[in-house]
């Protein structure tokens, strides 16, 4: 028989827990190795690496069971179930690592053993779906074969993901995106290595999991756009004790735009609105490196002496820019309600596709309106300004009464279901009486102690923009009868310029991409948008025009329901997460993101 060696304990314990033994042949013995598994003889070229044993708790109360019966059986009994009774180790053997030993030597019964085994997937797509998207997934430590990486799950359960709302879709054409990141607050913990892994998945909508199975069946030009608020550095360090528990290294700039960068290219959106960048970072960083990747981008600084503003890019084989409006919200003649340095940047741009008629066009607004959470009639001036702006590019002159494809997005530091977000999907927002501290909805504001209500002249008519958001001239313009025989628009114009009635409308049929609740957590916890020390709600939004839909305010909510799309369908959109999670994960900024908000992404079908 074989020299055995001396037993030692793999550099690979931790993950498998085993003990191994080499069997060699002897120096003056024969030139081949006896195998235990399969009694067959086998050369010491074959590489033979037989598991001994797993010395465990199991084993040990296996052992003393045994030991208690053996004293209560017959002599001929015990003999009988030593010879035909295989050993616990060798069971253990053959049933989980069958792949260690050379397949040569292995029997066709253990061989078949196989497909009980935990075999690893042959890529991480494969992981995937063979856990059907567990929101926990993450790549261990390389396999003894060096064949495949062992995948490993989390051991937090996995949340249930159950029909209710938009389910998670693994589709056909494209696969979903698993962006794990790790728990920062204990980076230091070696023994902590899966656990804290909050990954954001794609959530895909009835059509979007259509469109997947059959994607000839919708015609049309595909497209993604984000919305990020980037953080601006000097607001950083002028609001330091908002970052108490984030470290010091992810709040240094240079660790910060890694992230920031690593988060765009991975994500590689058509369109991408920036809030709160920096003019300096926006020349010396986001446009080289973002045109290095094919982008093309357009800025607005906000005004006065402030040094950051929002910034917007799109792909140039993709896009083509038509019209650029810069919207500051400063005007000599505001008053108090529009004396604020905030901007709003509004793109049109006509997609590269033959797939779409030439006059189809995409307007883009992205803005960062004012964060006093006790000044919402500024807030809501600084809207109708972008709605007024955003209704004279996109209007559709061949339609009357009908609007090009919209999307408005960007920081609005206000709550879902307040007044400001009910006059954005909503339509309507009867503004007269208001608590001025409450239309925004945040915390801040709910618990002060102003009185101060809203007036009906509260908005300066001097600007020319009416309660229906759109500007008087250009309400008189599309009134006017068309001398190239094209249609006007019919309206009655007394109403079209009704200013001071203390209701406001518009006609954008906007609705949120986002429902605000976490569908996969079985709507019992409200997603998260910005997570610091003084603050965890949403506050960024990602609206787009629909045709039509029924809206109605039930039990402090803006419920949206039989919603008919138009020029823009809604495929997928990209997964928040909870207070609790982003808690977990050591709030924001952290080690896996750079800045104190999170992305917003959406996948859009332009028809």
């Amino acid at each position: 028989m074989p020299e055995k060696k001396k037993n030692y304990s793999s550099k690979y314990n931790n993950a498998w827990e085993l003990e191994f033994s080499w069997l060699r042949k002897a120096d003056n013995g024969p030139s081949f190795a006896f195998c235990k598994l399969c009694r067959k003889k086998m050369k010491k070229s074959d590489h033979l690496m037989i598991p001994r044993s797993v010395r465990s708790k199991k084993k040990e109360e296996i052992k003393q069971t045994s030991c208690r019966d053996q004293n209560t059986r017959p002599s001929h009994a015990i003999k009988k179930s030593r010879k035909d009774c295989p050993s616990p180790t060798r069971n253990i053997v053959r049933e989980t690592l069958t792949d260690l030993v050379n397949q040569s030597c292995i029997t066709e019964e253990t061989r078949l053993k196989k497909v009980y085994m935990n075999v690893a997937p042959a890529s991480v797509s494969e992981a995937i779906m063979l856990q059907q998207n567990a929101p926990y997934v993450d790549v261990g430590p390389v396999s003894y074969s060096k064949r495949v990486p062992v995948y490993h799950r989390n051991r937090k359960p996995v949340q249930d993901t159950s029909d209710r709302g938009h389910a998670v879709y693994t589709g056909l054409a494209w696969e979903p995106d698993v962006f794990s990141h790790r728990n920062t607050s204990r980076m230091d913990d070696r023994h902590s290595d899966r656990k804290g892994y909050y990954p954001r998945q794609w959530e895909y909508t009835e059509v979007g999991q259509q469109y997947l199975r059959h994607p000839s069946w919708h015609r049309g030009f595909e497209f993604t756009v984000m919305s990020y608020n980037v953080l601006a550095q000097n607001l950083l360090e002028d609001n330091y004790n908002m970052y108490y528990n984030s470290p010091h290294k992810v709040l240094d700039w240079k660790y910060r735009k890694k992230q920031l960068l690593k988060e765009l290219r991975y994500h590689s959106p058509d369109v991408i609105c920036l809030q709160e960048v920096n003019c300096d970072h926006y020349e010396n960083f986001f446009l080289p490196e973002l045109q290095n990747q094919g982008y093309d981008g357009v800025y607005m600084k906000r005004t006065g002496d402030k040094l950051d503003g929002c910034a917007t890019f799109f792909k140039k084989h993709k896009f083509t820019c038509v019209q650029v409006v810069k919207v500051p919200y400063c005007h000599s003649s505001g008053g108090i309600v529009l004396d604020r340095d905030n901007v709003g940047l509004i793109v049109r741009l006509r997609p590269r596709t033959t797939s779409l008629p030439a006059h189809k066009t995409l307007t883009v607004a992205n803005t960062h309106l004012l964060f006093n959470p006790r000044r919402g009639d500024v807030k809501l001036a600084q809207l109708m300004v972008l709605m007024a702006e955003i209704d004279k590019c996109a209007y559709l002159w061949s339609h009357p009464d009908t609007y090009q494809a919209i999307i408005m997005c960007g920081d609005f530091n206000s709550e879902p279901h307040s007044d400001i977000y009910k006059l954005i999907v909503m339509g309507y927002l009867q503004y007269e009486g208001l608590l001025v501290r409450e239309i925004s909805g945040q915390q801040e504001g709910k618990y002060g102690r102003g009185t101060a209500t809203l007036d009906k002249n509260f908005f300066p008519s001097e600007i020319g923009i009416s309660d229906t958001c759109q500007y008087c001239n250009v309400v008189r313009q599309r009134a006017q009868p068309d001398t190239n025989g094209g249609n006007s628009e019919n309206v009655d114009i007394q109403v079209m310029e009704t200013q001071g009635s203390g209701y406001l409308q518009h006609q954008l049929r906007l609705i949120s991409v986002y429902e605000h609740w976490l569908s996969r957590l079985n709507y019992r916890h409200r997603e998260v948008t910005t997570h610091h020390g003084k603050a965890a709600c949403t506050v960024d939004y990602l609206f787009y025009g629909v045709r039509s839909g029924m809206t109605r305010f039930y039990r402090g909510e803006v419920e949206t329901t039989e919603v008919q799309e138009g020029h823009l369908s809604l495929l997928a959109r990209y997964g928040l997460l909870s207070n609790h999670e982003l808690q977990d994960m050591g709030s924001l900024p952290n080690y896996a993101y750079g800045s104190d908000h999170l992305s917003l992404i959406a996948r859009f079908l332009m028809t």
